[in-house]
């Protein structure tokens, strides 16, 4: 996992394009608000990280890149959501900024950057995206508006037509599959935005309830890829839980059904510094486990 961004205090505010009044395939009632709404909560419901994150109905429809720009002026902190459903918003970003926003269901572009450590960030949602794949979507782009880059566990099943094992696929894998935060996507948003609250009573955290903090809960696992003494970049590194008994016989020969965290070595892991780390790499792992 690389990290590409980092909220000051994990305080972000969503504003999402009004388009009721626009036909979504498959949802065409109640917009793309509440499901940027349900997103949100889904990341700020890991206990483990500090995130203070709202979703906001931004006044107006967005149809063109004028309507575009003038919500860019009203919102210059914060994730401009918008539903791009003629393609004209992308063609006219490419043309004024250079920038292609044209390939994909969805993508997420940091636009500005200020003093403060504060962005304005664009998600835009494509046309061609039908109403199931949106939650999964919005989750996945979300996670990269908050500063995470793609997984790598699982590739296989990932890359699989079959989606009977979706599930185990993170959320933040390029492809957008799975509508549930996994481990991995888990371990990350906590690593980049860690809890600092006491642990909770033993009773409550036994009932999976309140804040926990990420330093009770994970370790880190460190480490260096090198080949005849020399660092080696973009080796997939994984951490594979192999605590837990297996529930089938398969699970024996097939940890791809257990919890992992991924990173890739040579990616910077602590985003305070701008220092390529070589062969090196850096895992948040949760304690008390093998």
């Amino acid at each position: 996992m690389r990290l590409l961004l980092k909220w000051p205090d994990g305080t972000a505010r969503f504003y999402v394009d009004n388009v009721t009044d626009r036909e979504i395939k498959g949802l065409r009632e109640n917009g793309l608000r509440p499901l940027v709404d349900q997103a949100i909560g889904k990341w700020t419901a890991v206990r483990t990280a500090k995130l203070n994150i709202t979703g906001l109905a931004h006044g107006s429809s967005v149809k063109s890149l004028n309507d575009l720009l003038q919500m860019m002026a009203a919102h210059p902190r914060g994730v401009l959501v918008v539903f791009d459903d003629t393609g004209a918003i992308a063609e006219g970003f490419l043309e004024r900024f250079k920038v292609d926003l044209r390939h994909g269901g969805a993508i997420t572009h940091r636009i500005n950057f200020d003093s403060q450590n504060y962005y304005q960030t664009l998600i835009l949602i494509r046309p061609f995206v039908v109403g199931d794949q949106l939650p999964a979507l919005i989750l996945h782009e979300i996670g990269h508006s908050l500063g995470l880059d793609h997984s790598q566990v699982n590739i296989a099943w990932g890359t699989a037509s079959d989606t009977t094992n979706n599930s185990f696929v993170p959320t933040m894998f390029p492809v957008a599959k799975n509508a549930t935060l996994t481990p991995d996507d888990e371990a990350w948003i906590s690593y980049l935005y860690p809890q600092d609250q006491p642990r909770p009573s033993v009773q409550t955290d036994l009932k999976n309830d309140g804040l926990v903090a990420f330093a009770n809960m994970y370790g880190v696992i460190q480490g260096r890829v090198l080949y005849r003494e020399t660092d080696v970049c973009g080796v997939h590194v994984r951490a594979v839980d192999i605590t837990a008994p297996p529930k089938t016989p398969a699970e024996l020969f097939l940890p791809s059904s257990r919890a992992q965290v991924a990173a890739i070595s040579g990616t910077f892991m602590r985003f305070e510094t701008d220092l390529e780390y070589h062969g090196r790499f850096e895992l948040p792992v949760l304690r008390g486990r093998r």
